[in-house]
């Protein structure tokens, strides 16, 4: 293997060479230009030698000319999508001309010919019938091209080119991956709230792994693989989306490609302008949601009377405009679009109400969350055992007296005396937090509803130019940006998140033949996206915490809080800015050479990518635990433990300390041979090399490794001074001697220890495509692909942010008051450090004492590798009519070292807590002197996937385009994405072992057992040119109507279930896990009820889904039920619109619009609450989809 990595980066250097004599500059190869191909014989069948072939573009009169070899075939390399005819001539031959045919995106077409003896200027018509375009002669890559006609026809919520994705079979809709929302956080999707996007799985990789490609430039934020500037419908020409790949063009995923086309100028002037409203008039109400409340009804109306949707304004406005600069030989291509959007988010929280900001908590009718909580002054530990007793109260039920935190017995309540009270804390919750609007909802675990609106608006532009210099040499360039402003209020507190982001896509490409045999393309360009946002940030900003008693929190922009669920655990408090960048950068070159039946090709891929993240805030966390039994499950209070001003974590982050800059980089070299091994068979072999070198730190951070199996912290330095009076970044408090097990520190002598290289990504493809007759194709391939760059900077910074002591971003995520040498935290030897303590009392950065009590962290393994999958398809294509074709396939991938992330550092395995005491528990972890609660992450991580593919298209038809998709297939993993943060609803138990990887192996969380999907696009036949009514009036008025849709329907999606606290007993000291077991089964989830509702019926706390009653809490043990065992409500779905189109003057057109989303507003319940022992176990109390929604538009066209 090693010597073949050798030798594959002995050929890249090679090809570089080669590249850049031929070319003046290092650009992209993967590109959007498709090829046509084919061998023209007599009508003996004989090849025919020096056959010329013309193909004209019939949008631009752009000509490209090629002569058949010596066994008669012909190639024509980087031709651009668009409308075409072919003709060939031959002295003593007639010349044969086809008809008008569409090349798509990346297409290669093959178009085989006869010609009859005759003269060359007798012209002979090629039927339709016999050219089969939509046949696929040449490859055996899965997808579907989609055209402008669905582009533009289709009903899109939100004008989102993602909803057409899922025409392909084998591409499901659902995301279980970070980022899979529309939102303005770092790496999200661009897109108005609200509309439909989809962050689709292909064939059963991971939903990260899809590569944005726009005019063979990369458009993907690769931070969380999602696209970085959303195209302009109306400038997009087409997009195709390509999965299992014979050509080693192609690599950086496992998963697809979607490969976009701007829209190119032609000869012709040409242009639209466009308006789309939406509103709550036209929209149903949410019958999960759309209550009365505080400021929505009129005063006293009850809170279950239904309301109308909240009033809100959607407004999407553009237009373009393109044509010749130069006939035939230079073009332009422009575009803007700006949308507006105001909607009241109606979150549901629960906030703290007066009676609990009073210490009372026992009436349920004003606190929802009835769990036990404990006195933690109250903590007593002998021998290794502590205990710790609850809040008392006299006999009439008010709370006894504390002086000194300490009650005498009396009898246990709910109730904190107010001298215990916290008066800062108190006074910081109270200004931050909003009262209760919905106090009648408390039943349903919410007591506020948040009525200010989101406010989100955007202007997007694109300027394209498209130059023909000769025959020979040709190319484009492109920029495409936009500018989006985005306020959303933090539901309960007083504050709003404000974000900006400006995302850009540039660049361009130049093509130039030396000969008709060789040619050589490049292209390149950048996605930048720099975006600023403040998580929190009120009207008051810091003064109220100042206010409160809290001192200099001004140096770290403000400060705010988190409390734990079921209370509202948004940001509450004031923060400063955070700057967040992930360029990419892109290039890289081809060269082609036909000789033969042989197109063979080498180029070279570079992307650059870097990231930057600067951060201005302090956060302290509140959690249960403080106010719990030791630990003991479905008790404590968080809120309780904030009103006693004792938070569980606390962390600060200053720009000049916590910022993260470094960059990643990826060479890659391929060669491919596309071989007509005869005219009905062709052969394509390559093989791609990716080469990822170590990331650069751009500046002098520490990038330090933890290897936990081997007792190892490596710091990246040579050396680490002690800190002193003037302080220094990194130091260590009194210096490493100082340091508790420094044995187990190691100093790297200045080698950077996060994001090693990578070398041994070598990717063989093959594929084969045989024609079986005129009208049937039998094709397949295999080919390994990796995972390259795809969340590549996210792993990397959490191995820089993980193990970052020494060096401190401030205050670095410290743990307080946990249990440390089995002592409670509030016991005399481990005595409770108060907020209080902490904020303001740091004039400079503070350095942990050793790195071992760091909490919650993530980081990966030493030497860390990218993942792999082996894929493979075969598949029957028939045409069935001229426009009309049906295939039938089977795809499949085995996919290894992925993300497997779980709780290293807890117990190897589970302890009776009755006969194991904490001290015995920490001997059964790799490092018994570290926080347990280490996310670590693996490249051990494995999948399957299987399934079968079904599509019938008609294409190409002046009335009917017709899609029709069917996937059937299973896809099953251990780890279904990064960092055990995407394995789906309830996935926080998958990895409930971390030494038992089997255990986690079942459905992954975003597979689809069943999914159909249906577009249309109809013309009825009535009006100019058309079957019916060409002319009059009744023309005027029944002409240019047109039904189009776009329907799906699937299986639902896996989800988990989850306990609290820690029942295996894998804790230990120096910190806890929780939340990380399965429960156990104990009768039948499908039947029961919750509470009084049945399962499968809704009730006035929500929809059942499974009886929560048919699972237990292990204890000294993992839950015994399996992996993602249940399914949410299957999902279905109709887009539907009506378009009237009206001539307005010669070739200016109106066209009016009506569109409906979820047509029959179909109720889909939203995912059930998922840890047992909860109120809202088996529930869904929210709707899965979005109601019913009707849209308005308006365009002129010319």
């Amino acid at each position: 293997m090693k010597s073949a990595a050798v030798l594959l980066r002995s050929i890249m250097q090679t090809s570089m060479i080669l590249i850049l004599v031929l070319a003046p500059q290092a650009l992209l190869g993967q590109h959007t230009s498709g090829s046509v191909n084919g061998t023209v014989v007599d009508i003996q069948g004989r090849v025919i030698v020096g056959a010329a072939v013309t193909l004209t573009n019939q949008d631009t009169n752009v000509i490209s000319r090629v002569t058949t070899g010596g066994n008669g075939g012909f190639v024509l390399l980087n031709i651009a999508p668009g409308p075409y005819i072919a003709t060939i001539t031959k002295q003593g031959f007639s010349t044969v001309e086809t008809p008008v045919f569409n090349l798509t995106v990346d297409q290669a077409l093959t178009l085989n010919q006869t010609l009859p003896i005759g003269i060359a200027t007798e012209t002979v018509q090629v039927s339709a019938e016999t050219m089969s375009t939509l046949l696929q002669k040449s490859t055996s890559e899965l997808g579907t091209t989609i055209q402008a006609k669905e582009i533009q026809q289709l009903p899109l919520n939100g004008r989102n080119f993602t909803s057409l994705l899922i025409l392909s079979p084998g591409v499901t809709p659902v995301s279980t991956a970070q980022g899979s929302g529309i939102s303005t956080t770092d790496a999200g999707v661009s897109a108005i709230p609200g509309t439909a996007y989809y962050k689709v799985s292909f064939f059963g990789q991971q939903n990260r792994e899809t590569l944005y490609m726009m005019d063979g430039i990369v458009n993907t934020d690769l931070r969380g693989a999602i696209y970085g500037f959303l195209p302009i419908i109306d400038a997009m020409s087409e997009f195709k989306v390509q999965s299992h790949i014979d050509s080693a063009e192609y690599g950086i995923v496992t998963g697809g490609i979607v490969n976009m086309l701007s829209k190119s100028g032609t000869n012709r002037f040409h242009g639209s302008a466009w308006e789309f409203i939406r509103n709550n008039a036209f929209d149903a109400r949410n019958s999960f949601s759309d209550f009365c409340s505080t400021g929505r009804c009129a005063p006293g109306t009850p809170n279950t009377t239904p309301a109308k949707p909240g009033h809100y304004t959607q407004n999407q406005f553009g237009a373009s405009l393109g044509g010749p600069i130069i006939k035939d030989r230079v073009f332009f291509e422009g575009a803007y679009e700006g949308w507006r959007y105001s909607k009241p988010t109606l979150t549901t929280t629960l906030v703290p109400t007066a009676e609990e900001m009073s210490g009372d908590f026992s009436n349920a009718a004003t606190s929802f969350y009835q769990h036990k909580f404990y006195n933690p002054y109250s903590t007593s530990c002998v021998g290794g055992k502590c205990t710790v007793q609850q809040f008392q109260c006299d006999a009439n039920g008010n709370p006894l007296s504390a002086p000194n935190n300490q009650q005498a017995p009396g009898t246990p309540c709910l109730k904190i005396p107010a001298s215990m009270l916290n008066a800062t804390m108190l006074t910081y919750l109270k200004t931050y937090y909003s009262t209760p609007n919905s106090p009648g909802t408390i039943a349903s675990g919410y007591n506020f509803v948040e009525n200010r609106p989101q406010i989100d608006n955007n202007n997007s532009y694109q300027a394209r130019l498209d130059f023909h210099l000769s025959d020979k040499t040709f190319g484009f360039g492109r920029i495409s940006q936009m500018w989006v402003y985005d306020s959303q209020p933090v539901a309960g507190t007083i504050s709003s998140n404000i974000s900006n982001y400006h995302a850009y896509n540039f660049g361009g490409g130049l093509t130039h033949l030396f000969t008709q045999n060789l040619l050589v393309d490049v292209r390149g360009g950048a996605m930048l996206k720099p975006y600023v946002f403040n998580s929190t940030v009120s009207s008051i900003g810091a003064d109220g915490a100042t206010a409160a008693g809290f001192q200099n929190v001004s140096q770290y922009g403000g400060m705010y809080i988190n409390l734990g669920a079921p209370y509202n655990n948004r940001n509450a408090g004031s923060s400063g800015d955070s700057q967040r960048g992930n360029p990419v950068v892109n290039g890289g070159g081809s060269v082609s050479w036909i000789h033969g039946g042989h197109t063979l090709k080498g180029g070279l891929d570079y992307i650059y990518q870097n990231r930057l993240q600067r951060n201005l805030s302090q956060q302290f966390t509140f959690s249960d635990a403080v106010t719990s039994n030791i630990n003991q499950s479905n008790t404590g209070n968080s809120l309780a433990s904030a009103l006693l001003a004792a938070p569980a974590t606390f962390t600060a982050s200053t720009p000049k300390n916590a910022e993260v800059f470094f960059n990643l980089q990826l060479w890659a070299g391929y060669i491919q041979d596309s071989w007509k091994v005869k005219p009905n068979l062709t052969l394509n072999f390559g093989v791609r090399y990716e080469y990822i070198p170590q990331i650069g730190m751009l500046n002098n951070r520490l990038a330090n490794s933890l290897d936990l199996p081997n007792q190892t912290y490596t710091i990246s330095a040579s050396t680490v001074a002690a800190c002193t009076t003037t302080f220094v970044n990194p130091c260590i408090p009194g210096g490493i001697e100082s340091v508790p097990y420094n044995d187990h520190i190691k100093f790297a002598h200045d080698q950077q220890q996060a994001g090693p290289a990578i070398g041994d990504n070598i990717g063989p493809r093959f594929g084969f495509a045989y024609s079986w007759g005129d009208k049937t194709v039998i094709n397949g391939g295999a080919g390994i692909f990796y995972d390259t760059i795809t969340a590549r900077s996210q792993w990397v910074q959490n191995n820089i942010e993980g193990p970052t002591w020494p060096w401190t971003t401030g205050i670095s995520n410290q743990q307080t008051n946990f249990q440390q040498g089995g002592f409670w935290p509030g016991s005399p030897q481990n005595p409770l450090t108060l907020i209080t303590n902490l904020e303001g009392n740091f004039p400079n950065p503070v350095v942990a004492q050793s790195p071992w009590l760091t909490s919650g962290s993530y980081t990966s393994q030493p030497n860390y590798k990218d993942q792999r999958s082996v894929e493979w398809n075969l598949q029957v294509q028939q045409q069935l009519a001229p426009t009309t074709t049906f295939s039938l396939g089977y795809a499949a991938s085995k996919s290894t070292r992925l993300n497997y992330t779980g709780f290293a550092n807890a117990a190897q395995h589970a302890s009776n807590p009755a006969t194991t005491t904490t001290a015995q528990v920490d001997q059964l972890k790799y490092i018994p002197w570290m926080a347990p609660n280490w996310h670590y992450s693996i490249d051990t991580g494995y999948a399957n996937y299987n399934a079968l593919l079904v599509n019938l298209q008609k294409r190409f038809s002046n009335s009917l385009n017709s899609i029709v998709s069917y996937t059937w297939s299973k896809s099953l993993d251990n780890s279904s994405g990064w960092f055990e943060a995407e394995n789906g609803t309830g996935g926080g138990s998958v990895v409930q072992d971390f030494f038992d990887p089997r255990n986690a192996y079942g459905v992954s969380s975003y597979d689809i057992k069943h999914y159909f999907s249906w577009s249309t696009v109809y013309s009825f036949p009535f009006g100019k040119g058309q079957k019916w009514l060409q002319t009059g009036f009744a023309s005027y008025v029944l002409g240019g109507w047109k039904a189009n849709y776009l329907f799906q329907k699937r299986s639902g999606q896996p989800f988990n279930l989850n306990v609290g606290g820690d029942p295996a007993f894998i804790s230990g000291n120096n910190g806890s896990v929780a939340n990380y077991s399965r429960p156990n089964v104990v009768g039948n989830p499908l039947q029961g009820s919750c509470g009084s509702t049945p399962v499968g019926q809704r009730g006035t706390k929500g929809y059942c889904v499974i009886n929560p009653s048919a699972f237990a809490v292990p204890v000294g043990s993992y839950g015994n039920m399996g992996k993602m065992p249940f399914r949410v409500s299957g999902y279905n779905n109709l887009d539907f619109s009506l378009v009237k189109e009206t001539s307005l003057y010669e070739d200016v057109r109106l066209e009016l619009r009506a569109e409906s989303f979820n047509t029959y507003n179909v109720v889909i319940p939203g995912n059930p609450g998922t840890t047992i022992g909860t109120s809202s176990a088996g529930l869904a109390t929210s709707q899965g989809n979005s109601p019913r929604q009707l849209q308005f538009g308006a365009k002129i066209i010319f």
